[in-house]
């Protein structure tokens, strides 16, 4: 597993009780993953959108129907174990208290670095997915009007700059940061979660990771 080096730090800064700041951390990332996910529901599931096209659509609509079945359901269970993930600590935050820690950050990236990953990359790719949503459905409602999908994926790009400064900046140094853009938290997030099905044999968490590639290796074949 990924490990911060703390202990610079630790010596640097008064020692004391974090939980509570790391509770309200995870906390605070249920709400706004708990929102997306609700609205992908209707927009996805209610409404939908046809799989199949008139035969002389472009390729850039057969493919944009053919992705939305795929993004749907992968933002709403990236969303939803975002929320789930948060849950589960913050109740081992406030049920097992943890170690003297140097700052909050020290704690998270001692104790919880796989959980804060996770959270955090899941809800970033729930978000960018239902960007990617909103962009489809508006391509299609206005008559498949390349501009309106544009438009959406200028606010989607926005989105992945100002979370890349948001990691880049990280814990203040580059010793505690988990990269410098998305595919750096996803990727440190990845090796955490194979190191530790490695480390502490977990077979569901295998069976999801083995679901998944089959699943998305399947489908591909709809969309290309």
């Amino acid at each position: 597993m990924i490990r911060f080096d703390t202990s610079q730090r630790a010596s640097a800064a008064a020692i004391g009780q974090y939980a509570p700041a790391a509770a309200s951390l995870f906390s605070n990332m249920i709400t706004p993953a708990s929102i997306l996910g609700g609205a992908i529901i209707p927009m996805s599931f209610a409404s939908g959108l046809a799989f199949s096209g008139d035969e002389d659509e472009s390729k850039f609509a057969k493919f944009l129907r053919k992705t939305f079945p795929l993004v749907s359901v992968s933002s709403l269970a990236s969303l939803l174990i975002s929320v789930l993930w948060s849950s589960v600590i913050v109740n081992q935050l406030t049920e097992n208290e943890p170690a003297l820690a140097a700052s909050v950050w020290d704690l998270l990236c001692r104790d919880y670095a796989l959980p804060w990953a996770a959270v955090n990359s899941h809800f970033v790719l729930g978000m960018l997915g239902y960007m990617w949503l909103i962009g489809t459905k508006a391509y299609f409602m206005s008559g498949q009007q390349l501009s309106i999908f544009t438009l959406a994926m200028s606010a989607m790009i926005m989105m992945v700059s100002i979370v890349n400064r948001g990691i880049a900046s990280g814990g203040g140094n580059e010793a505690y940061r988990y990269g410098k853009s998305i595919v750096g938290l996803i990727s440190s997030y990845l090796s955490m979660l194979f190191q530790r099905i490695r480390s502490t044999f977990g077979p569901l968490e295998c069976i999801a990771v083995v679901l998944f590639i089959g699943s998305f290796g399947s489908y591909a074949k709809y969309v290309w």
